[in-house]
């Protein structure tokens, strides 16, 4: 028998079917910047959620910048005179800061309680003339800046409210898990950091919404938009199965800070946060 002969090589098969598209990063990595809304406001917009909606209307796909996400931008358009409001940020060690670093996230406070107020004394975050971040407790709401308004595309997606409200006691957090699954497939409760990355701008419920804390580096609590933030499991009706009126609770109020209280917080009824 002679040498075997070298082997066949067939035509390609056809190319397969595309991915599911990305979703982004973690990190703000993707920073980039939208540009500044052509109307200026008080610190009072109607809350975070209205904020990222101006923003979405006037560059389509955009979100309220925070600092860090600013910054990292590398923006070369002038700001405006009056400055731009923006979200201050958070570093993994859990305080805030106006730098800007990819392990930076979203902090809630200084802004106008949450784009709520004009009164003299709430913290606001913007960007001045110069291209620096700063912030002011006194005086800072009541006067009228646009919004800086950024596009980058953070992994986390925001779902949305649940039809029905719960009151703390739900089963456990996987019924709480499931209940989101059934209203929007694929979905789950989202834990605070979670949330605040989806950078949603649908409107809070009145009641606000269930959702489980977050946790730092550190294994603190922390209820801010840290990128490396994870699931806190305290701070949640003792897991979702109690509406006793000393448990720890935590929910994304209507003007999209999340908050939570040791009393009372269980047995009020809310929908449920969900994220994909």
């Amino acid at each position: 028998m002679g040498p075997a002969g070298p082997a066949g090589a067939g035509a390609p098969g056809p190319q397969g079917p595309a991915g599911p598209a990305g979703t982004g990063a973690y990190a703000e990595d993707v920073a980039s910047f939208a540009g500044f809304t052509p109307n200026a406001y008080t610190g009072n917009l109607g809350g975070r959620p209205a904020a990222h909606g101006i923003c979405a209307a006037a560059f389509s796909g955009a979100h309220l910048c925070h600092a860090s996400e600013y910054v990292l931008s590398t923006s070369m358009t002038p700001v405006p005179a009056a400055g731009a409001w923006v979200d201050a940020s958070i570093i993994p060690a859990g305080q805030m800061t106006l730098e800007g670093s990819v392990a930076f996230g979203r902090h809630t406070d200084y802004s106008c309680n949450s784009f709520t107020s004009t009164l003299n004394d709430p913290d606001g975050a913007w960007i001045r003339p110069n291209g620096q971040v700063t912030w002011a407790s006194t005086g800072a709401c009541a006067i009228a800046r646009p919004l800086a308004c950024c596009n980058g595309a953070p992994k986390s997606e925001f779902a949305g409210f649940s039809a029905q409200s719960y009151t703390g006691s739900m089963g456990g957090r996987p019924a709480v898990h499931a209940i989101c699954n059934t209203a929007f497939p694929g979905a789950h409760l989202c834990h605070a950091a979670e949330y605040l990355r989806t950078v949603s701008a649908t409107p809070v419920p009145a009641s606000g919404a269930w959702l489980d804390a977050s946790v730092v580096h550190a294994g603190t609590m922390s209820l801010e938009g840290l990128p490396s933030a994870g699931r806190e499991t305290d701070y949640s009706c003792d897991s979702f199965t109690s509406t006793v009126n000393d448990e720890d609770a935590a929910w994304v109020q209507q003007n999209g800070e999340v908050t939570w209280a040791s009393t009372g917080g269980c047995a009020v009824a809310r929908p449920v946060a969900c994220c994909y």
